[in-house]
């Protein structure tokens, strides 16, 4: 099961196998799914349900994960959606050691552009009324994280779906593509289509959702 209860273990052990597994079935069945939404209703699903799927598929082979889901309000501060907590084996130190992982979810949506079908994901998102983009709050949550809990691995990113697409991308390589596109000027719009072209050129081979479990920020 997935624990949310604040008596829960704050940090529930995950063995890396388990997880891998979890991993594939999450992706066996959320890319057929994304695929007969769309072309049943010709629009994307939503990403917090998609997340909510992942996180069922993986609890089906993972025991535990302890899972914090933001309201609206909440995300509109913080910049995530979820946060996991639980604990893995290092495979190169053999020791167990905590992880939180901070998630914002989004959707490559097809949108055509001068007669080509793109899947475009919304990097440069600012909340109504706001001034951050919601990178940055991530990466300040993630950045403040690190300092309430100094022994745990803190790292986040983004989950990204689309077509035969389910995605782990770290909010280092989110920020380190907008600052790419920021250098020659790009608006928010073609900032977000330039950045999800190299992510989905990258495909799921380089950003592994399994790389949760062993990415460590440079």
């Amino acid at each position: 099961t997935v624990l949310i209860s604040p008596m829960a273990d704050p940090f529930p052990q995950v063995g890396n196998n388990e997880f891998t597994q979890g991993c594939e079935l999450a992706r066996n069945t959320l890319h057929p799914f994304f695929t007969l939404f769309y072309q049943s209703l010709n629009a994307v699903p939503d990403e917090r349900g998609l997340t909510d799927q992942l996180l069922f598929q993986l609890t089906r082979k993972v025991a535990a994960i302890n899972v914090d889901r933001t309201t609206p309000k909440e995300e509109s501060v913080s910049g995530y959606d979820y946060s996991w907590r639980f604990r893995t084996k290092n495979l190169q130190t053999n020791q167990w050691e905590k992880r939180w992982i901070f998630l914002q979810a989004k959707i490559y949506k097809p949108e055509t552009v001068s007669g080509q079908l793109l899947n475009v994901a919304d990097f440069t998102y600012i909340k109504r009324g706001g001034d951050t983009l919601q990178m940055d709050l991530l990466n300040t949550t993630i950045t403040n994280a690190k300092a309430a809990i100094p022994d745990a691995v803190v790292t986040g990113g983004y989950f990204l779906y689309g077509q035969n697409t389910v995605q782990f991308v770290p909010i280092a390589d989110v920020l380190e593509k907008y600052a790419l596109a920021q250098q020659t000027n790009l608006s928010p719009e073609m900032s977000n289509r330039q950045m999800s072209a190299f992510f989905m050129d990258a495909g799921e081979i380089h950003y592994n959702i399994q790389n949760i479990l062993t990415y460590r920020p440079s």
